[in-house]
């Protein structure tokens, strides 16, 4: 017993002595990196802080400039330490680089973007992207005289496996601990919200990587040492296994559907050119992540396929360069239209400059990559031919074109009729320059659309600022729904007896069954029953027709409410009714028609109800109305005559399609007494809360 105490104390102060020496050795590597990169660490921070404080204030916008701030200047930052890591730079210049770096990602982040613009987040990402591609160039500065192809893929790849490494390190720690807190939460009973699991990733995916990816400086700048047959053997694997099979799934996908668009003459489709540039991004990256197999005997086949693949996407490229000018050419520039464009082209030369390294017997391109990418995205985010500038441009002369088309200068007037091409041209450009630039880009083309408003609004909005309105075609159902609003007072209510009702559309005949003869589904349940009042819509006539007990049929004749109703809709814009389901992209249905929503002006909600030879019998008051002007043309049996010509085109069908509100009966019906239905109940809390 005695012997097996003494085996498990010495067991234990093994365990222990072990763990403080990890912490020693963690802790030592951490300040090791913190004194070699002391303002990369501290960029980590400061976006890790950031995020905390953004949450528990629930204000991302601070967050989102502190990270665009780090995002530009942290990659640049590190370019210079490991510059003068490798003995490139002094150290003064070093710390000039940083300084610079770091004051650029400031102004960009705390005084020049505007999280609300979507320019300005398009920038960010680009400008990020550049440092990025900065960063990559930094072997081609070498001095030692090696091979800069060499130098650029291992110096990719060891920091690509570095950063895999720390951010699949961070994600597990993240799950473990993140169990970990919910136990301790469950048990103990800490109430803890979600901000805590919120922390918990900042600490791990915004503080910890800058810090572990600089503590990797020293085997990021080592000497570089022939690969070893393990190291391709795991190469050959990856690439025969799975970067392989992704290629040729790709390249088949988008050849078959290219073969498709040739034999159809069709258009093609929008997502081709993100598939494009997925499929390029794909060969580019491995081609340099499979570099080593080029030497290797033993992946000659693979070594092949990546020399053919970038001259076999040539031709796809092209074809998506078509497919996004035939978009630029409909509806003009914009950012993404812009930025796929250039990734096509960037593409379209890295598969020609593949192909003719392929016919002089040379691996495809590598080393300018980088460099490339760098000028390329730099230019693209800023200076007049950037994505932001092009497509600010283009948008807003497009707007103008389409404004001088309506012949609208000014504010005032009745509203121009304009084509609906026209108009959802002009209010999605007006959206899209206020959404991507600010209220300011769209004043500079209609100066009468007034001080921008709270809230952002949609195409009705930007229709009555401009002062247009959607000519509805030829055809074209209109539909009105009109509500009375919440809290309005209704005046001219005569004393009665008050019955709430609410009505809708006929339902359809029914098939025979069961050998019983066809007829309206529900009409029994629509027949007055006894101590009951029953409201039927008259559609062909406009009129609201109520029976009561007994058995007489009251009228209310809303034909002029209906009428007024439908003019004042002519005035505003609607949104499209699709016949049946829509299916694929809405751009490619028929739209049947337009639907409006108005309110109902409390003096025009009454309206008298009469007997069959006039004699007033009550009121009936509206809470809500659905109308509807259809052309005549749609009604059954409407034709015209054979061998007349052409018809003339007649007045379009108003109809009362539903109502809802009260019916207000006076003397003798006031003194008859009417059981309520559940419908009527339903129907009495429904109106009387809205």
């Amino acid at each position: 017993m005695r012997d097996e105490a003494m085996v498990s104390a010495t067991g234990s102060q093994g365990l222990a002595q072990r763990l403080r020496r990890t912490a020693r050795i963690l802790l030592r590597e951490a300040a090791t990196a913190f004194e070699r990169t002391p303002l990369e660490v501290l960029l980590g921070a400061c976006a890790a802080v950031g995020f905390s404080l953004a949450m528990e204030r629930d204000k991302l916008e601070p967050f989102a400039r502190s990270l665009a701030a780090v995002g530009i200047a942290l990659p640049l930052t590190y370019a210079a330490s490991v510059l003068r890591e490798r003995g490139l730079v002094p150290a003064w210049l070093r710390w000039g680089i940083s300084a610079a770096a770091v004051a650029a990602g400031a102004v960009w982040g705390f005084l020049l973007l505007d999280p609300a613009r979507v320019a300005d987040v398009w920038r960010c990402w680009l400008l990020c992207g550049a440092s990025v591609a900065a960063l990559l160039c930094v072997p081609l500065l070498d001095r030692d005289g090696g091979d800069r192809r060499e130098r650029t893929h291992r110096f990719v790849a060891r920091l690509a496996a570095r950063a895999a490494v720390v951010v699949a390190y961070a994600g597990a720690l993240w799950i473990g601990l993140s169990l970990a807190l919910a136990a301790v939460n469950g048990l103990f009973e800490l109430h803890m919200d979600g901000k805590a699991y919120g922390h918990l990733a900042s600490a791990l995916f915004i503080l910890m990587p800058p810090w572990a990816v600089a503590a990797g400086l020293p085997a990021l700048v080592a000497p570089i040492e022939p690969w070893r047959e393990p190291q391709l053997r795991l190469f050959r694997r990856i690439g025969a296994l799975l970067l392989a099979p992704l290629l040729l799934v790709y390249l088949a996908i988008v050849y078959a559907y290219t073969v498709r668009v040739l034999a159809t003459g069709e258009v093609p489709k929008n997502l081709v050119s993100p598939v494009v540039i997925g499929a390029g991004l794909l060969i580019v990256a491995t081609t340099i992540a499979l570099e080593p197999t080029h030497d290797d005997e033993g992946a000659a086949g693979l070594a092949w396929l990546l020399r053919m693949a970038a001259p076999l996407l040539l031709p796809l490229v092209l074809f998506a360069i078509w497919a996004v000018s035939t978009r630029v050419d409909q509806y003009g520039w914009t950012e993404f239209r812009y930025l796929r464009l250039l990734a096509l082209a960037l593409l379209a030369a890295y598969g020609a400059a593949a192909l003719y390294r392929l016919l002089r017997r040379r691996r495809p391109p590598l080393t300018a990559v980088p460099a490339v990418a760098a000028i390329t995205l730099l230019l693209a985010a800023i200076g007049p031919w950037s994505a932001p500038a092009v497509a600010r441009h283009s948008q807003t002369g497009a707007l103008r074109q389409l404004l001088a088309a309506t012949g609208r200068t000014g504010a005032g007037g009745a509203p121009s009729a304009v084509e609906p091409a026209v108009f959802r041209g002009i209010t999605d450009k007006a959206a899209y320059l206020r959404g991507h630039f600010g209220w300011t880009a769209v004043r500079e083309v209609v100066p009468w659309i007034g001080a921008q408003p709270a809230e952002r609004g949609g195409p009705p909005f930007y229709a009555t600022r401009i002062g247009i309105v959607e000519r509805m075609a030829a055809g074209m159902t209109r539909v009105v729904n009109a509500r009375l609003p919440v809290g309005r007072g209704i005046p001219g209510v005569e004393r009665g007896t008050l019955f709430p009702f609410e009505s809708g559309p006929a339902p359809a005949p029914r098939p025979l069954q069961s050998g019983r003869p066809a007829g309206t589904a529900g009409a029994a349940a629509k027949a007055p029953q006894p101590g009951q009042l029953v409201v039927r819509i008259d559609s062909a006539s406009g009129r609201l027709l109520v029976a009561v007990p007994a058995g007489d049929t009251l009228v209310a004749d809303v034909t002029s409410l209906v009428q007024a109703l439908i003019e004042r809709s002519s005035s505003r814009t609607g949104t499209l009714i699709y016949e049946g389901r829509p299916r694929g992209n809405r751009e490619e249905q028929a739209a049947s028609g337009r639907s409006f929503d108005l309110e109902l002006d409390p003096g025009e909600v009454v309206q008298p109800l009469r007997h069959a030879d006039g004699r007033p019998a009550g009121q009936l008051v509206l809470l809500r109305l659905q109308v509807e002007s259809a052309p005549a043309a749609a009604r059954p049996g409407a034709a015209a005559a054979p061998g007349s010509g052409p018809p003339a085109l007649p007045a379009p069908v108003l109809r009362v399609r539903s109502a809802e509100g009260f019916v207000i009966l006076s003397a003798p019906y006031s003194s008859t007494v009417i059981r309520p239905t559940p419908k009527t109940r339903r129907s009495l809390v429904s109106s009387t809360t809205r």
